[in-house]
């Protein structure tokens, strides 16, 4: 139910599929050398809740998919951030299929949300999307059906196909905002 670290490590990879369903997992907080966590590392877990630390720099595919109970996912890292990057399907989005989640807020210094990696993310009201994401890659919030808005900042240079896609018209994006090109 409960994964502990003890302190003192230099650096530490969670790899791919290292926690993946282990149902009764509800609880783990990574140490802060923690620097990458691997492709379904923790797929299929009970977690509710879940800090990214300040020196992970990768979260891989399909990290959370289908974290069914995940509602809160807090970013305490600042640096360069890529989300699932190498996601090519539907199955393989870093959160895809976390259907509790209902806000993200991106670090700063997150470049690339990879594909499908919010996908069906259908509690998310919200996304705050840091200031220096450049590319929204295929059906990276599709089928988040409580998104109401969306603010796309400048730094944005690639949308993908379908990035924001709701099926039969079932989603509720009413507003999206691109910041202005010159804009502070």
């Amino acid at each position: 139910k409960e994964v502990v670290f003890v302190a003192g490590g230099t650096t530490l990879r969670i790899g791919d599929s290292a926690f993946a369903s282990c149902t009764e997992l509800a609880t783990i907080d990574l140490p802060s050398y923690t620097t990458a966590i691997g492709a379904s590392a923790f797929a299929n877990c009970v977690l509710t809740s879940f800090t990214v630390p300040e020196k992970v720099t990768v979260i891989g595919k399909a990290a959370f998919y289908k974290c069914v109970n995940l509602e809160e996912v807090t970013f305490k890292c600042d640096g360069a951030l890529t989300i699932g990057k190498d996601a090519t399907n539907i199955s393989t989005g870093a959160f895809s299929g976390c259907v509790a989640l209902k806000s993200i807020s991106l670090p700063a210094g997150t470049t690339e949300i990879g594909k499908y990696a919010f996908y069906e993310c259908k509690a998310m009201e919200s996304a705050d999307l840091g200031s220096s994401v450049t590319m929204i890659n295929t059906y990276a919030f599709g089928r988040c059906y409580a998104l109401k808005s969306l603010f796309i900042p400048k730094t944005v240079t690639t949308i993908g196909n379908s990035a924001f896609y709701m099926q039969g018209g079932e989603g509720s994006l009413e507003e999206v905002i691109f910041e202005p090109y010159g804009t502070k």
